[in-house]
C-alpha cells in the first residue's frame, strides 16, 4: 500500500532535500534556510541561516563515522558550498 503525508515547512520554494539519521529531513529553500525536521511527529527541530544572498540548488548528507551526527553538503546558485555539522 502507498500512503503519502504531506509537510508544510517552507514559505517558499523547496529547493533540495535530504533524509538524515534518526528520521529527520533536512530541507533547503527559497528563504536562505536549511530546516531539519522530524519525520514521525513533523516538528522543526532545527534550523540553520545559510545567507541572504544563498539560494539552494541541491542538498547531499554525509552521514559521520559515529552515527550521532551528519555533515550536509549545500550548493547554491551564486557558486557557494555551505558545509553543516548536524548532531542529534
Amino acid at each position: 500500500m502507498i500512503t503519502s503525508h504531506e509537510y508544510k515547512i517552507h514559505e517558499s520554494i523547496c529547493s533540495a532535500l535530504g533524509l538524515g539519521p534518526g528520521e529527520v529531513i533536512f530541507s533547503a529553500s527559497d528563504n536562505h534556510k536549511l530546516t531539519v525536521t522530524t519525520i514521525n511527529k513533523k516538528e522543526n527541530v532545527a534550523e540553520f541561516d545559510l545567507g541572504a544572498d544563498a539560494y539552494p540548488v541541491d542538498l547531499t548528507i554525509m552521514p559521520s563515522l559515529n552515527r550521532k551526527g551528519c555533515q550536509i553538503c549545500v550548493a547554491c546558485s551564486d557558486g557557494s558550498i555551505t558545509m553543516i555539522n548536524y548532531n542529534k
